[in-house]
């Protein structure tokens, strides 16, 4: 039998077309969020501590719904920039992920950047176009 025709079916499959939108939606709000020197991870990190407060890295990666390898890449970078801390819980083992008073500030001036890619999402979902 011939190959293309055994995998004719692969042109359709939905959990490939799922990560091409989601890499699509990512480049989006990337692009608005990158004035104020954010990804969509980064604001999603920070806007995630605003709404739950101080977080054990294993539940903020839950939330995020990200491996804790990557949050552990992603809390490093934003260390860095002052926009988290980490901390120890009541297990010294156990690190907790705080928001700094820096990271609030920049996930508040990023707010309206989000919102805007959260419009132009909307929109494109119900095919409207947006200018």
């Amino acid at each position: 039998m011939d190959d293309r025709q055994e995998f004719a079916d692969c042109r359709n499959c939905r959990c490939l077309a799922t990560r091409k939108e989601a890499q699509r939606l990512s480049r989006l709000y990337d692009r608005k969020l990158r004035p104020h020197g954010l990804t969509i991870n980064q604001f999603s990190m920070l806007s995630t501590l605003i709404l739950a407060g101080p977080l054990p890295m294993a539940a903020l990666a839950e939330w995020l719904g990200i491996e804790r390898t990557t949050l552990t890449r992603n809390v490093s970078v934003a260390e860095k920039a002052g926009l988290v801390a980490l901390g120890h819980g009541n297990d010294r083992r156990e690190r907790i992920v705080r928001l700094t008073p820096a990271g609030r500030q920049r996930a508040e001036e990023a707010l309206p950047a989000w919102r805007a890619a959260q419009t132009s999402a909307s929109a494109a979902e119900t095919n409207i176009p947006l200018r």
